[in-house]
C-alpha cells in the first residue's frame, strides 16, 4: 500500500482556518465525506461535534492525531489539516496547541 492510497490530496485542507480543534476534525470529516471516503455518518458527526474529544493523541506540541472507529466507515480514511496559526484544543486536556 502507497502513502497516496491513504491520503490522496483531496483529503489535505491547506491552510486550514479554524477557530479550535473541535472545528478542525470536523472540517476533515467533511472533507472525508464529500471526497467519498466516508459516508455521512450522523452518529459520528455527532461525536465529533457533541462528545469529550477523548480520541485526540498529542505526537508532538503542534501535532495531534484525532483517530475514531464507527460502524458506519468500512475502512481506514485519513485527511490532513494544516493550520499557519496554532489551534485551540479546547476541550481535550491536551496541553499542545495543533497546528
Amino acid at each position: 500500500m502507497d502513502l497516496l492510497d491513504l491520503l490522496p490530496r483531496e483529503h489535505v485542507i491547506v491552510p486550514m482556518d479554524v477557530p479550535d480543534l473541535r472545528t478542525a476534525i470536523d472540517q476533515l470529516l467533511d472533507r472525508l465525506e464529500q471526497h467519498g471516503a466516508v459516508q455521512a455518518s450522523p452518529s459520528l458527526r455527532k461525536r465529533v461535534r457533541e462528545d469529550p474529544l477523548r480520541e485526540v493523541v498529542a505526537l508532538s506540541e503542534d501535532v495531534v492525531l484525532p483517530h475514531y472507529r464507527s460502524e458506519d466507515v468500512g475502512t481506514v480514511a485519513v485527511a490532513l489539516g494544516v493550520s499557519p496559526d496554532p489551534i485551540d484544543p479546547g476541550d481535550t486536556g491536551l496541553d499542545v496547541r495543533p497546528r
